[in-house]
This record gives C-alpha cells, sequence and structure tokens, in this order.
C-alpha cells in the first residue's frame, strides 16, 4: 500500500512537470515570435517565471532606460496571459544578459531584473 502512494506521486509529480515543461517551449516559441528576439525561459518552483534576453540583441532596439522597463513589462505581461502551467504565476522576472568567451572561460554577466507580481500584470 505505501509503495502504491509513492508510485502514485511520482507520477502525478511528473505529470504535473511535464505539464510545466509544455508551458515553457509554448512561451519560449510565442515570445520568439512576438518580439522576434531570441529568449531563454525558465521556471522556477512552478510559480516563478524567468525570461532572459540577450543584451546585444536588445542592444539592436535602441531603447532609452524607460523604454527598456516598459518592453520589459510588456513582455511581462505578454508571458502571464501566455503562460498555461499547471500552477498559477506568482511573479514574472525579465534580465538582459551577456555571455561572453575567451578561450575556455565563459563569463555571464546578466542586470539585476525586471520583477513583475502577477496580480500587477492582469
Amino acid at each position: 500500500m505505501r509503495l502504491k502512494r509513492i508510485v502514485v506521486g511520482l507520477l502525478a509529480l511528473a505529470a504535473v512537470a511535464c505539464a510545466d515543461l509544455k508551458a515553457v517551449v509554448a512561451l519560449s516559441e510565442a515570445i520568439q515570435t512576438q518580439y522576434h528576439l531570441p529568449a531563454n525561459v525558465a521556471i522556477n518552483n512552478s510559480s516563478h517565471l524567468t525570461i532572459t534576453f540577450p543584451k546585444d540583441a536588445v542592444a539592436e532596439l535602441k531603447l532609452t532606460d524607460d523604454a527598456r522597463a516598459t518592453f520589459a513589462r510588456n513582455v511581462a505581461s505578454f508571458a502571464v496571459s501566455h503562460y498555461h502551467g499547471g500552477t498559477p504565476l506568482s511573479d514574472v522576472r525579465i534580465a538582459f544578459q551577456s555571455v561572453s568567451n575567451t578561450g575556455p572561460i565563459t563569463v555571464t554577466r546578466t542586470d539585476a531584473p525586471f520583477t513583475f507580481t502577477a496580480s500587477e500584470l492582469h
């Protein structure tokens, strides 16, 4: 009986994880289609969404600091309305990062992300 409960629990966990993975992939594709920018989408603890854009791609948009904040809010609103995971989102972070390689060393620098609660984006 105990083994049966464990197996059922693991299957339920796998189903939720699979739903989150499908939702993240679908959202990533939707963001890239909507904004024509590469985006890395990640979900943490089933409710904290992080979307990271390469700095050099966003730099081509030539956004001021205020316009970048507006862009981040628009992307976060788009994400909340297009994310169909198993658990409702509690917050969305939009980050911009640069990656440089020198030989075997890779350096990744991420600006402080813009963070929005899901309730403020509805």
